[in-house]
């Protein structure tokens, strides 16, 4: 029997994600390296096909848009929201929940339930966070 796993890589950060939490975009990025040898040349920008996590895209994916028919707005999203501290808080217990539950005998599916209603708070933030916009 063949059994295969795929694994989900952010192409930024590098860290492991699933599915759902990544991205796939087409993305402007600045090389600063030709593309045959890798020799440092002036830098160019190039559309590439990029797979980012969650948490990264939060970070480099800063314009919406709303409209229809071609008759679009586009905005700059606000760096400094005012969720971002609090998401920042909750990202910091959850990683701070994981380190604190690993030391102890706990059961792990009451681990995953605090786990499971951090992570629900975050993306309820970031929904509201969006409707703010």
């Amino acid at each position: 029997m063949k059994i295969e796993e795929i694994k989900y890589f952010c192409d930024v950060c590098k860290k492991e994600t699933n599915y759902e939490g990544c991205f796939s975009v087409n993305y402007p990025v600045i090389f600063t390296t030709n593309q045959t040898d890798g020799v440092a040349s002036k830098p160019y920008i190039e559309q590439k096909q990029i797979d980012i996590c969650r948490d990264c895209a939060d970070k480099i994916l800063k314009i919406t848009a709303s409209g229809c028919q071609c008759y679009n707005e586009y905005k700059v999203r606000n760096k400094n929201t005012k969720w971002q501290k609090l998401k920042e808080w909750v990202k910091l217990q959850i990683d701070g929940l994981n380190e604190q539950l690993t030391d102890y005998d706990f059961d792990s599916y009451c681990k995953d339930i605090l786990i499971d209603n951090f992570n629900v708070m975050l993306q309820q933030m970031q929904e509201l966070e969006v409707e703010d916009e």
